[in-house]
């Protein structure tokens, strides 16, 4: 979802403005990427599961399965804590 030059630059941010290590901020950034494309799925697709598995088989073909089966775990946890938020 999100691209190089994006990463590069949120790296280097962190990097330069956050006095971290140049491996350190890289590790960072891809953390920082993760988080906000879980949360983006959420917003985009909560809470039609359809669309949602479509869009990780996108991730699966382009990204390779280690990178969309990261992302399932991760969306499955959050779609369940949206799912208690809407039901209160």
């Amino acid at each position: 979802m999100f691209d190089d030059e994006l990463f590069e630059e949120r790296a280097a941010v962190m990097e330069f403005d956050g006095g971290m290590a140049r491996k350190e901020a890289e590790a960072k950034a891809r953390e920082d990427l993760h988080r906000c494309e879980v949360q983006w799925c959420i917003r985009k697709f909560f809470p039609d599961g359809i669309a949602m598995a479509a869009h990780l088989e996108t991730v699966e073909r382009r990204r390779g399965k280690p990178a969309a089966d990261r992302l399932r775990v991760d969306l499955r946890k959050a779609w369940k804590e949206q799912g208690a938020k809407q039901c209160r």
